[in-house]
């Protein structure tokens, strides 16, 4: 469903994703709490550790369609579980530390980055800036420091206003993720984004580029590029 929404046109993604729910359905015959695996991560979002044999499920099917798993995405991490990483409570913001490292073992076995977003939530005060600033970044350093040991890349997003209140142009992230100088966390941009709060698109990728290593295309509609307004 979430295919046929966003109107993926490449034929294989169609067939990689029903092979993979029909691999899964059939895996888990009969098992209650299904429902509590993350089919996009393989992560059980009760909190159990990641199932590898899901892992061995999307790796198959992604070789058998010629496909790369590109990137892992985290967001759900904070929208479902509510794990933050500038949380005030220590033992939150930790879960979310060890949350993360489950995903970079995940992308150890895929070879691709991680993708930080949303778990960064939003600054409930915008006077205490450095303070929730200082937690963010003891918290990719923490993560960032186990990924290097695993050859993972963590790629920062910049994520428009009406999803986070900070580091929501490209200027902004980049300039954070220079600020902070950890050598394996990068820049991740999205379309979308850049489309709400960048003046100006190429100047932005241009200001970045040593950075950039992780682009979500999309359009301004969020569908995508094709479906909306933006001139790709």
């Amino acid at each position: 469903n979430k295919i046929l929404k966003y109107g993926a046109k490449n034929p294989k993604i169609f067939e990689y994703a029903s092979d993979v729910m029909t691999t899964v359905q059939k895996e888990y015959k009969g098992v209650k709490n299904l429902k509590a695996i993350d089919p996009d991560t393989g992560l059980n979002i009760l909190g159990k550790k990641r199932d590898p044999k899901l892992s061995e499920i999307y790796g198959q099917a992604a070789e058998k369609y010629g496909l790369k798993i590109c990137g892992i995405a985290t967001g759900m991490e904070f929208t479902r579980n509510k794990l933050s990483l500038i949380d005030t409570d220590d033992e939150i913001r930790n879960a979310a530390v060890k949350r993360l490292k489950e995903h970079v073992d995940l992308a150890k076995v895929f070879d691709c980055p991680v993708v930080v977003g949303i778990m960064r939530s939003d600054i409930p005060d915008f006077d205490d800036y450095k303070y929730y600033e200082i937690l963010l970044t003891d918290s990719l350093e923490r993560v960032c420091e186990y990924a290097q040991n695993n050859d993972v890349l963590i790629v920062l997003e910049n994520i428009n206003r009406y999803i986070n209140n900070y580091l929501n142009t490209i200027a902004e992230t980049y300039d954070y993720i220079k600020k902070v100088n950890i050598s394996n966390l990068t820049l991740h941009i999205d379309t979308h984004s850049m489309n709400i709060e960048d003046v100006d698109m190429n100047d932005s990728i241009r200001y970045a580029k040593d950075l950039i290593d992780y682009v979500h295309f999309s359009d301004s509609n969020r569908l995508r590029p094709g479906l909306g307004h933006m001139d790709f």
